[in-house]
């Protein structure tokens, strides 16, 4: 079933899932990335597991966004280590 044949109270339905969804996607995003909240120390800072389940995201949704975030991490280090040598071999050259 597509958008034009849904139903008024399926669009309604759709619209207060994604906005539920929304609300979720926002509080983790704040658990996992601020340092403080309300002037505390935040315990879920930087820890991918507990902020989606303070978010309130499932134990197995949480352990996937762990996976997810591990994965993205390791590339960005092999992308900055790579780019690391570059500028070593490019100031080796230079000097």
């Amino acid at each position: 079933m597509n958008k034009a044949t849904m139903g008024t109270s399926e669009k309604s339905k759709n619209k207060v899932v994604k906005k539920k969804e929304s609300a979720r996607q926002l509080a983790f995003a704040k658990f996992y990335l601020s340092e403080t909240i309300d002037g505390k120390p935040n315990p879920y800072f930087l820890n991918g597991y507990k902020a989606a389940k303070k978010a309130g995201y499932s134990n197995s949704y949480a352990t996937n966004i762990l996976n997810v975030l591990g994965k993205q991490n390791s590339a960005i280090g092999k992308k900055v280590e790579k780019y690391r040598e570059s500028l070593s071999s490019v100031l080796k050259e230079k000097g």
